[in-house]
């Protein structure tokens, strides 16, 4: 009888409980029985950068669609944080991993990420990881604008990209380079300036041009990101003028939250 009344007085209680309280499921309990977190890493290099604020929004609308959160992390072009924020994914055995990577992506998906863990790499490919890639072809993109600033009737121009040890900079390059030559434009190494997807890398870019040409613009610069650094910084000089010269960034697009990347 003690038993029985010990039991039922029990049951009445926890029943008491737990219409009185709110429930919150344990997330880590059911991925341990499930063998799945329902997480999804991305994993960008510049989190101030308007093209990564888009890339993170639409990975975040397309997770929450699968029923998935997205988990965010900065590398800010840091190898070792990179590899930190595999390890960190790998430990908490997420479902899958977007990866924006960094010179050293190799060795740090290699240490980091157990291989039952898929991973996606966007906007620049790491041919020895053998994973899938979503990338611009930049090299068709720079190619197009540079041929379009040919027909306005620009001849000397310059080009600020990104780091040389970044596959996309080499590539726009390339594309630059192909749309001169189909013009006869002879190259100039000098007009060629690598940066760091920043303004101030746009600022340094107008300044190395300015020392390097003594003192002559290039009439147009293909540049996505970080003109507004170089506009400033032409203006600062006295190399440009908002009335009178020919190398003018437009405003609007300058503007745009759709500007390219790395």
């Amino acid at each position: 009888m003690t038993a029985s009344w010990g039991t039922s007085s029990l049951r009445r209680t926890i029943s008491h409980w737990s219409m009185c309280s709110t429930s919150i499921p344990n997330a880590l309990a059911r991925g341990l029985k499930q063998a799945r977190s329902d997480l999804v890493a991305l994993i960008i290099t510049d989190i101030t950068s308007p093209f990564f604020t888009d890339v993170a929004r639409g990975a975040e609308d397309a997770a929450r669609a699968a029923g998935l959160s997205l988990v965010l992390g900065n590398s800010e072009e840091d190898p070792a944080l990179e590899a930190a924020y595999l390890r960190i994914m790998g430990e908490r055995r997420v479902d899958g991993v977007i990866l924006v990577p960094t010179t050293e992506a190799t060795n740090a998906l290699a240490r980091g990420l157990p291989a039952s863990i898929p991973v996606v790499l966007f906007d620049r490919d790491v041919p020895a990881v053998g994973a899938d890639v979503v990338r611009c072809d930049t090299r068709t993109g720079t190619a197009a604008l540079c041929r379009h600033l040919l027909a306005l009737g620009h001849r000397r121009i310059a080009i600020v990209g990104g780091m040389p040890t970044v596959e996309t900079w080499h590539d726009r390059v390339a594309g630059y380079q192909a749309a001169l030559r189909e013009a006869g434009i002879p190259g100039s190494p000098e007009l060629e300036i690598p940066g760091n997807y920043k303004r101030d890398g746009g600022g340094a870019a107008v300044r190395q041009l300015l020392a390097e040409t003594a003192r002559r613009m290039p009439s147009s610069l293909p540049t996505p990101r970080w003109r507004w650094g170089c506009w400033t910084s032409s203006l600062r000089s006295g190399a440009a003028s908002r009335k009178t010269s020919r190398w003018r960034p437009s405003t609007t697009r300058s503007r745009s939250r759709r500007s390219g990347h790395g």
